[in-house]
């Protein structure tokens, strides 16, 4: 679990498994694969970023690649 804001910068790499309790924020050149949650919001300011799993707050798809796998949740009625 982790209990702040997560920023994967360039070059960086997360797998999420747990919990992420604020939001998620990937920068260019950083990775990201969502098969668990993130409470609240995911935004891609120009990564790559994978999810499966459940996003309660909004997905925000500033620039990068984002694919959303058919069973995730997107919680807020974000950008999908």
């Amino acid at each position: 679990m982790i209990t702040g804001n997560v920023i994967v910068k360039n070059g960086g790499v997360l797998h999420l498994h747990g919990i992420a309790s604020k939001n998620l924020i990937i920068e260019p050149g950083g990775i990201a694969n969502i098969s668990s949650m993130v409470s609240g919001d995911v935004i891609n300011k120009g990564g790559e970023l994978d999810i499966s799993g459940t996003i309660v707050g909004q997905l925000v798809k500033e620039a990068g690649i984002t694919n959303v796998q058919p069973n995730s949740a997107i919680g807020s009625g974000g950008q999908v």
